[in-house]
């Protein structure tokens, strides 16, 4: 009867044992699911980490383009702007004359040169109060020039009754237009500021200037 007592009692532990050890290795497996799922997600993780990073870097740099280029477009918008302002205040250039070298407008720089291949090189250029211009050809002819009217010639017998007048310091004032026909019998008149000058052949034939105000 002990003996089989001990019997029962040794099954009874060696179950028990086995229970034991079968409930250790389940408590194992599921340690070890448990870490290869969390070293799963750290590695997920660390990749979407890694991507994000890289995404915000390629965007950093596409915007440091955006920007550089930004910058070049206004910095050439300013070039622009700083040219035309230049061109706005009155870039000047030189002229050679009898008496050296004469900086006027560039405006009238380019008439200047267009009339010297007519009327011969300038022998003069004078300058009024108020930024006016007067430049005297070989051939006697004159070119005028402001802001308000540009460059106006000025030929022949007008000019001389002009410049007999005071020239820039003239009651009449400067052309506004190039002479024309006379509208009555022959010659030519011209408009002015302040009057007209005319060169107009009279009813005996000769021709006598006019200035009327």
């Amino acid at each position: 009867m002990q003996k089989m007592t001990r019997r029962i009692a040794g099954g009874f532990a060696a179950a028990t044992l086995s229970v034991a050890l079968v409930a250790c290795s389940d408590a194992e497996d599921a340690a070890d699911d448990a870490k290869d799922t969390a070293g799963s997600v750290a590695a997920d993780a660390t990749d979407t980490a890694g991507s994000a990073a890289a995404e915000a870097t390629s965007k950093d740099d596409a915007d440091d383009a955006d920007d550089s280029e930004d910058a070049e477009a206004s910095d050439s918008e300013d070039a622009d702007d700083q040219d035309d302002a230049d061109d706005k205040d009155g870039a000047t250039k030189s002229i050679a004359t009898a008496n050296g070298d004469v900086e006027v407008p560039a405006d009238f720089a380019s008439a200047i040169e267009e009339k010297k291949a007519e009327w011969g090189d300038v022998k003069s250029i004078e300058q009024g109060d108020d930024d006016e211009f007067l430049a005297n050809f070989d051939n006697g002819n004159l070119l005028t020039f402001d802001d308000d009217e540009g460059a106006q010639p000025i030929v022949g017998k007008i000019a001389e009754t002009w410049k007999e007048q005071g020239g820039l310091d003239s009651e009449v004032g400067l052309p506004k237009a190039a002479e024309e026909k006379a509208a009555q019998g022959k010659g030519w008149t011209q408009q002015f500021d302040d009057g007209v000058i005319s060169w107009i052949q009279d009813e005996s034939g000769k021709f006598t200037s006019s200035v009327e105000k």
